[in-house]
């Protein structure tokens, strides 16, 4: 069990110049805001990596792999619960870089912005990725992004079993808004 206040991960608070390679958290995370499960505010690249548990912040940026990230994220996946205020995602809560050949499958609930991939992405592409799970949100849930000013390619989340406030989704792109 981790417990900390901002900026909090299951392995490292935050991250300056370096790749975080092959590495996995088993955990439960707790903190305010900049909560992930893996890392809290990565400005490294994260390839081949996991995290299996729940992630809560009472505030904002809250992923399941990472609360926000500035860099890219490969090949890698969250499971578990994650729930915060707002930007909560089930992968990541913010990023401004490339997402590629990763998933999360979890419940994801938040007040504001919340989505089963990555809430707000701002970054250069979104590829090959998808979301399995549910998710509860207030105000603008997405099943796949809530926010996005990037692009999306080949990924999705399941109509068939994704549930935005627990009704089936009929919106076959699954962000919110772009």
């Amino acid at each position: 069990y981790i417990n900390g206040n901002t900026v909090v991960g299951g392995l490292f608070g935050d991250t300056f110049d370096i790749n975080i390679f092959q590495s996995h958290a088993n955990a439960n995370v707790d903190g305010v805001g900049t909560v992930g499960g893996l890392v809290g505010y990565s400005r490294a690249d994260i390839y081949d990596s996991y995290f299996d548990g729940n992630v809560f912040g009472v505030g904002y940026h809250v992923g399941g792999l990472a609360g926000y990230s500035t860099r890219n994220v490969f090949n890698s996946y969250a499971t578990g619960a994650v729930a915060g205020n707002f930007w909560v995602g089930g992968l990541l809560g913010s990023t401004d870089g490339n997402t590629s050949n990763c998933f999360a499958n979890s419940t994801v609930i938040g007040e504001d912005y919340a989505a089963g991939l990555i809430s707000r992405f701002a970054g250069g592409f979104i590829e090959d990725s998808y979301f399995d799970g549910n998710v509860y949100g207030t105000n603008y849930a997405g099943g796949l992004v809530s926010v996005c000013w990037g692009t999306v390619e080949r990924s999705y989340y399941n109509l068939d079993s994704v549930r935005i406030n627990d009704s089936i989704s009929n919106d076959r792109f699954g962000i919110y808004n772009t």
